[in-house]
């Protein structure tokens, strides 16, 4: 992908989980905002930047150098708006692992399905 143009640009994915539903849910949001296709790239693969689908199967795991581009240099202010996502980590907070028996000091007492267990 050539950069060359000024309706690109690069961005890193630099949240822990990377590009899983809630970020690619985010950029399709404001992809959808735009009056052409905003794209985004990984490797020569391109994908809809306002299909929450199609991000998700762009293999957006953190540290993914990827591109977005759009068809038309007036939806730039969407992409850079796009890019602030990706600056910020999709303000994601940093994921840390929970040992065994912190589960449940961490969900409260509810199971994996959100109840507390009574009928």
């Amino acid at each position: 992908m050539d950069l060359s143009d000024n309706n690109s640009k690069k961005v890193t994915v630099i949240n822990e989980l990377g590009l899983h539903a809630r970020p690619a849910a985010m950029m399709a949001q404001l992809a959808r905002q735009s009056e052409s296709e905003i794209w985004l790239i990984n490797k020569g693969r391109q994908a809809d930047a306002s299909s929450i689908i199609d991000i998700l199967t762009i293999e957006g795991i953190k540290g993914t150098e990827l591109i977005l581009r759009a068809e038309k240099a007036s939806d730039m202010a969407i992409v850079e708006r796009i890019a602030a996502l990706f600056e910020k980590g999709f303000a994601e907070e940093k994921v840390t692992e929970l040992k065994p028996d912190e589960y449940l000091k961490y969900d409260k007492g509810r199971s994996a399905f959100g109840c507390s267990g009574a009928i």
